[in-house]
């Protein structure tokens, strides 16, 4: 049985931002679909199975030009960032 995640809420906080509020949207909707993949096709890896709950996880920032770099690139790093803090906290978890 995989690892159930549900997101109750993401918060994603965009600095410099300013002309490209109107992509905002669409990548923390990606970002977000990209996180539930990576879980889908990593938790085996992690071991983890079952239905598990975090009420709260910080990850590290994520530094991106929005004037450089597509949507999807930005949110692959937005989700690799997330998922690698989900990871993290799985892990401690599941220790004894």
């Amino acid at each position: 049985m995989p690892v159930a995640l549900t997101v109750d809420r993401l918060q994603l906080t965009f600095s410099g931002a300013l002309g490209h509020e109107h992509r905002v949207k669409a990548i923390s909707a990606r970002a977000a679909a990209i996180l539930f993949e990576l879980m889908e096709e990593r938790d085996l890896a992690l071991g983890m199975s079952g239905a598990l709950r975090l009420d709260r996880l910080a990850t590290s920032s994520v530094a991106v030009e929005l004037g450089r770099m597509p949507d999807e690139d930005i949110a692959r790093l937005v989700a690799e960032a997330a998922y690698d803090s989900v990871a993290a906290r799985l892990r401690l978890q599941r220790r004894p």
